[in-house]
């Protein structure tokens, strides 16, 4: 892969380098990756009510491990958002929490394979490409930390199709051994759960903005597995949903949300954030005090520790 561009890209690179050193050099018993790496994967964690979502769920109790009462610093800037991104990716591999979601806003540029962008929302929606982008960054930023730890071969990361799959391939290079697929098409007659457990043979698998029909097939993949390999589900849109979905719901609740930023609000143009170990914070958009013109910050109006239901965050920014 071509060196990421830039602070933000600086900061990637370094990040791969101190999950390799923290990872490999922690003392007493292996770390849940090399543990992964060698065969022996934990079983998923049993049904446990946890703070961080909307429903129970089948996941490890991280949140709670939080009194999450401390003032939270919200990634106005994209540096802040990579360096907790990189953070939250380090802490769900290394506390054996074996299944995840990660949302980012659509298109948005972490610094990857282009300039970073900004946080904040665009006057125009994202085009296809740039969606395709964003859903490749981020998957990018977890193939580059398993390369760091020299472990990238217990990693697959799925696509949604095969034209997406090969446009990582051609994007990012030489991955050290990261497994790139696509999804199965569900409406063919060889897109059936099982064929994703046949393409993918690694321990860790990455699913990339899947479709619902492939969300369904990658649900009945881990029902048939027991949890026995570790899901992680990026850019899924598992929630903040308007209208109830009984499958994403599902999945969200049986999921740990690892790391979420969203814009919401009437104009779009406010944020939901919720990382691991801090509440879910729903805060508004204001100009910077003492900036300059056109500088912001995010101001907390509400917190939480379960996850918000969408009308909870429009009434919380509606006050």
């Amino acid at each position: 892969m071509a060196p990421p561009r830039g602070r933000a890209g600086a900061l990637w690179r370094a990040a791969a380098m101190l999950l390799g050193f923290a990872l490999t050099y922690s003392p007493g018993r292996p770390p849940w990756l090399l543990a992964a790496c060698s065969g022996r994967l934990p079983a998923a964690g049993r049904r446990v009510a946890v703070p961080g979502s909307r429903l129970t769920r089948t996941a490890a109790p991280w949140d709670a491990l939080f009194g999450n009462r401390e003032p939270v610093e919200l990634p106005s800037t994209m540096e802040k958002l990579n360096e907790e991104l990189q953070s939250s990716m380090m802490t769900s591999v290394e506390k054996a929490l074996p299944r995840i979601d990660m949302e980012l806003p659509p298109g948005l540029r972490i610094g990857i394979e282009t300039q970073p962008g900004k946080v904040a929302p665009r006057r125009e929606a994202p085009t296809l490409a740039e969606r395709m982008r964003g859903d490749r960054e981020l998957a990018a930023g977890f193939a580059m930390l398993f390369a760091g730890l020299k472990n990238s071969k217990s990693l697959c990361v799925a696509f949604r199709n095969p034209k997406l799959a090969n446009l990582a391939k051609r994007n990012w290079g030489d991955m050290g051994g990261v497994r790139i697929i696509s999804l199965p098409n569900p409406k063919q007659a060889f897109g059936e759960a099982r064929s994703i457990q046949d393409r993918a043979r690694r321990p860790f698998l990455i699913a990339v903005a899947p479709s619902r029909e492939q969300l369904l097939k990658l649900r009945e993949l881990d029902e048939e597995r027991g949890g026995k390999f570790c899901l992680i589900l990026l850019n899924a849109g598992l929630r903040g949903l308007a209208e109830p979905d009984e499958l994403r719901d599902e999945l969200a609740a049986a999921s740990n949300p690892a790391f979420h930023v969203r814009f919401a609000g009437p104009k779009g143009q406010d944020l939901v954030y919720h990382r691991l170990g801090l509440p879910w914070v729903v805060a508004r958009r204001k100009a910077a005090e003492g900036g300059d013109a056109g500088e912001f910050e995010f101001e907390e109006v509400s917190r939480s520790d379960n996850e918000p239901s969408y009308q909870e965050v429009e009434a919380a920014l509606a006050r």
